[in-house]
């Protein structure tokens, strides 16, 4: 199991709010992953993100709580093990399923519970936080 938390960050203002739709396409990993599934999400501010097939992958979309900066949502994946690699390529997607462009996961940590390995995609928002509890 993957745990992927995705969100915008303080350095790209035009993405606040645009992105519906998160998909991960099986071919394009590195190596390529033969299967996978979402086993669950945990979405920012209450909203709802549901898993949904795509075209040789697996997703998560909302039709109501776009991601917005520094408002996470942690996806958590299953793939086959020793599939999955340094880093995970995602595609993001806005509200006409137009497509905005992929990025990268990063791994963060492993822990030991049940095989569950954290990845961090699109950055750290820690610095933009503290900055504004200084204001």
């Amino acid at each position: 199991m993957i745990a992927i938390k995705v969100h915008v960050t303080g350095g790209d203002p035009g993405l606040n709010g645009i992105i519906y739709d998160l998909e991960i396409k099986f071919g394009e990993q590195s190596p390529p992953w033969p299967s996978g599934e979402i086993l669950g999400t945990e979405p920012p501010y209450g909203g709802t993100w549901l898993s949904q097939a795509v075209p040789g992958g697996i997703g998560v979309r909302t039709e109501s709580t776009p991601l917005v900066t520094c408002t996470p949502i942690t996806v958590v994946v299953g793939a086959p093990p020793g599939t999955v690699g340094g880093i995970i390529t995602i595609h993001a997607t806005d509200k006409d399923h137009g497509d905005i462009g992929t990025f990268g996961s990063q791994p963060q940590q492993a822990s030991g519970q049940g095989g569950l390995q954290e990845m961090d995609a699109a950055g750290d928002c820690r610095r933009e936080s503290q900055d504004d509890e200084r204001l």
